[in-house]
């Protein structure tokens, strides 16, 4: 007596499918995650510029202030920009927590650190700290005379490699 057996169907996916899929998942990843890490430079990029935008905005109001208040000239004095008294040097922020730090709200957060440069005249180095280096950085120089205004300056050449 014989007995035959049916074949039966096919379940699941053959090892060549499977290594298909896989080389394919592989591909879209390769080409995937250089896009993702040139997104990451351009955020910290725009941050910096950001920040670089909103502390010369920052001095632009505050000597303009200094200027309706008639304080230009004076080597100390200080300004008042929305309620918020800020220390200035010459018609601009002076380089100090109470001077441009505090023109320019929302620097201090935990993205920002901000270091002193020794002067004359003062200054403030601001970096990413999301990568802290040289070309990802502001420097801020206060005001050395009424007819040297403050300065912000990016390194040269912009936030490359940030």
């Amino acid at each position: 007596m014989r007995k035959t057996m049916a074949k039966s169907g096919q379940s699941g996916f053959t090892l060549i499918e499977l290594v298909v899929v896989i080389v394919i998942l592989g591909i879209l990843a390769a080409t995937a995650i250089p896009r993702f890490a040139n997104l990451q430079t351009n955020a910290r990029q725009a941050a910096i510029n950001g920040a670089f935008g909103a502390i010369n905005s920052a001095m632009a109001i505050a000597h303009a202030q200094s200027l309706v208040d008639g304080k230009n000239t004076l080597a100390a004095s200080t300004a008042t920009l929305d309620g918020v008294t800020v220390n200035m040097v010459y018609g601009y922020p002076d380089a100090s927590v109470a001077g441009i730090e505090t023109a320019v709200t929302g620097l201090t957060t935990a993205n920002w650190t901000i270091a002193a440069v020794a002067g004359p005249p003062a200054g403030l180095t601001i970096q990413n700290l999301t990568n802290p280096q040289a070309t990802c950085q502001i420097t801020y120089t206060a005001a050395a005379s009424a007819t040297a205004p403050a300065t912000a300056a990016l390194p040269a050449g912009g936030p490359s490699g940030c």
